[in-house]
C-alpha cells in the first residue's frame, strides 16, 4: 500500500485508506459494488472487467466504448463506481467525469489513465474525480482503488518505478 506522499503533493497522490478494512474487511459482510468500465480500447475493457468480476464483492455491471454509450449505461445500471479513461476519442474524460458527479446519487469515478501524474489529479480534483489510476498499474491496485473509491476514499496510484 502507498503511503502519504511527500510534502506539497496533491490529495489525490497519496493513499490514506487500508483497502484490507474496506467494507469492515469481512467478505461475507460486503455490499456488492457495482463498477461500469468506460475505455475504447475493447481489450483493456475485457481485461478490466474480467479482473472485477473474479474479485467479489465487485461486478462489473456494463462497459462502454465511449462517451455517447455512458449516459444510457448509468441510467440501467446504477454503478458505485465509474473507471473512466481519461482519453477516450470525441469525449473529453474531465468533462465525461463532470457529467457523471452530477447524476443523483453521484457514483465514484476513478479517471485511467496512462498520464496519471500531478497535472492530472488538479484536474481531475476541478472536475470531481475521486481518484486517479494509472493505466500501468498491476490488477491488485486497480481493484484495491475501485473499493478505496467505493468506500468514500479520494485516492491515487503512481506509476511504479521498478
Amino acid at each position: 500500500m502507498e503511503q502519504a506522499a511527500g510534502r506539497g503533493d496533491h490529495p489525490f497522490m497519496r493513499t490514506t485508506v487500508d483497502p484490507t478494512s474496506v467494507n469492515g474487511g469481512a467478505e461475507s459482510s460486503r455490499k456488492t459494488v457495482r463498477v461500469v468500465v468506460v475505455d475504447d480500447h475493447a481489450a483493456i475493457r475485457m481485461g478490466l472487467r474480467a479482473a472485477i468480476d473474479s474479485r467479489p464483492p465487485l461486478v462489473c455491471v456494463g462497459v462502454a466504448g465511449d462517451g455517447e454509450q455512458l449516459a444510457p449505461l448509468l441510467y440501467r445500471t446504477r454503478p458505485d463506481v465509474v473507471i473512466l479513461d481519461y482519453d477516450l476519442p470525441r469525449a473529453n474524460g474531465l468533462e465525461l467525469c463532470r457529467r457523471v458527479k452530477a447524476e443523483v446519487p453521484a457514483p465514484g469515478v476513478l479517471l485511467y489513465s496512462a498520464y496519471a501524474g500531478s497535472a492530472l489529479a488538479l484536474a481531475g480534483t476541478v472536475a470531481g474525480a475521486d481518484g486517479i489510476v494509472h493505466k500501468g498499474a498491476p490488477a491488485r491496485e486497480i481493484l484495491e482503488a475501485i473499493q478505496a473509491v467505493a468506500a468514500g476514499a479520494r485516492i491515487s496510484r503512481r506509476r511504479s518505478r521498478s
